[in-house]
């Protein structure tokens, strides 16, 4: 009777081995797939930044414009155009 409890845990052992395996691959795809991700998100946050900072530096350089014809320039665009 003490030798059957052996042979059913091999026999249990065997069963599980090929899903524990199987879970190992999808582990392992997975964890590809996670890296791929974080490359996508670092280069999209990228191309966020640069549009952020190009969307400032319109708005800065067009309130800074138009500060100036605001208060005027002293003349100093208006005798150049002729």
């Amino acid at each position: 009777m003490a030798d059957s409890v052996p042979q059913d845990a091999t026999a249990a052992t065997n069963d599980l081995a090929p899903m524990f395996r199987r879970m190992l691959v999808l582990m392992e795809e997975q964890n590809k797939m996670i890296a791929e991700q974080g490359t996508t998100l670092k280069s999209h946050g990228t191309m966020l930044e640069t549009l952020k900072t190009d969307a400032l530096k319109k708005k800065f350089a067009r309130s800074t414009y138009m500060g100036r014809t605001q208060e005027g320039s002293c003349g100093e665009d208006e005798g150049e155009g002729g």
